[in-house]
């Protein structure tokens, strides 16, 4: 589940004067480990609230709606605390919220993160099939698995 938590927070300035603003948290749990998640937070900022909780949707979720309000990103408290906004607040009171969310675009780190693990997977493969070989130079391997033919394109080599 999603959920969006307004909180406060505070800054000091260099004549000790304390300044308190509004933040809003859009973070992700399980939707099983909801109570303990919230209860956790009562400990640590009694000044929270829950705004909205979107129920069955990932973290993958949460990280496109991150993705969507970076500009708001309030980065000194980490990458899911964000300034008080109207828009964010708003995104998460539309009937439509889930929907909303499922059609936004892919966070480009979650891109990144899906390359990084297929670049893995191809190392393991390519460290399998050397060690099936020894004979076999790695370099090939890599031209191999870039220039195979596809069948969906009906080629025969490339």
């Amino acid at each position: 589940m999603i959920y969006l938590i307004e909180s406060s927070g505070y800054s000091v300035d260099d004549k000790d004067t304390i300044n308190y603003f509004r933040l809003l948290k859009i973070g992700y749990t399980e939707d099983n480990c909801r109570d303990g998640r919230f209860t956790a937070y009562k400990l640590h900022n009694p000044t929270y609230r829950v705004l909205c909780e979107v129920p069955g949707l990932t973290e993958e979720d949460e990280k496109n709606v991150q993705y969507k309000f970076r500009k708001y990103l309030y980065s000194e408290y980490g990458m899911e605390w964000f300034e008080y906004n109207k828009e964010i607040v708003d995104f998460f009171s539309d009937s439509n919220v889930i929907e909303n969310i499922k059609s936004l675009p892919k966070c480009p780190v979650l891109e990144h993160r899906e390359l990084t693990k297929l670049k893995q997977y191809v190392k393991t493969i390519l460290g399998i099939l050397k060690g099936i070989d020894k004979s076999i130079d790695i370099k090939y391997l890599y031209c191999l698995l870039y220039t195979s033919p596809s069948p969906r394109d009906g080629a025969t080599s490339r």
